[in-house]
């Protein structure tokens, strides 16, 4: 920079080597005026940058996600007084095939709602991709849909059998019918 005046001088390509730079042999002054040099770099996708001096820092702020789900019951609507006042929806994550517990959450009869958030959306440069799963709840059948859970369960049946029997003598009037 000269009198306010900010011209590209020159660019140089840093790697991964040593990610250092220097520029030799440049001009102190232009026109007798002494020049001030800064530096600068063109944006990295996904960092932010930061100059101090002649010294760069690229500072990188992973990505989140959220997974979210709600739990929904076919019980009709608790007949018979199995349903559970809470459940332990379990958080899952795959990265390469590999599938682990990453933790796990109580979903009360209040809200059957649940959101686990502030999760990691890449490890180790990898995607995860994250799933969940319950605690089993005795007497129900488990459905996993997406990031859903429905539990189903058949209301219990009974057999009720009988032998109709006839005080009449017999029939002895004639009286009983055929059905």
């Amino acid at each position: 920079t000269v009198d306010g005046q900010t011209t590209k001088v020159t660019e140089k390509e840093v790697t991964k080597d040593n990610w250092n730079y220097e520029f030799n042999d440049l001009p102190k002054y232009e026109n007798g005026k002494e020049i001030t040099y800064s530096i600068d770099e063109e944006a990295v996708p996904g960092y932010e940058k930061e100059v101090t001096g002649y010294n760069l820092k690229n500072s990188y702020t992973p990505e989140k996600v959220s997974v979210a789900g709600t739990k929904t019951w076919d019980d009709a609507n608790n007949q018979d007084g199995k349903r559970p006042d809470k459940i332990k929806v379990i958080l899952n994550k795959t990265v390469d095939g590999q599938t682990t517990k990453v933790t796990e959450k109580e979903v009360t009869k209040d809200n059957w709602n649940y959101e686990f958030n502030d999760l990691p959306k890449y490890e180790n440069g990898k995607e995860i991709t994250y799933s969940i799963d319950e605690e089993a709840v005795p007497g129900y059948e488990k459905e996993v849909t997406g990031y859903n859970l429905k539990n189903s369960y058949t209301p219990e049946k009974v057999s009720v059998a009988g032998t109709k029997t006839w005080n009449d003598a017999n029939n002895q009037d004639g009286k009983r019918p055929d059905k």
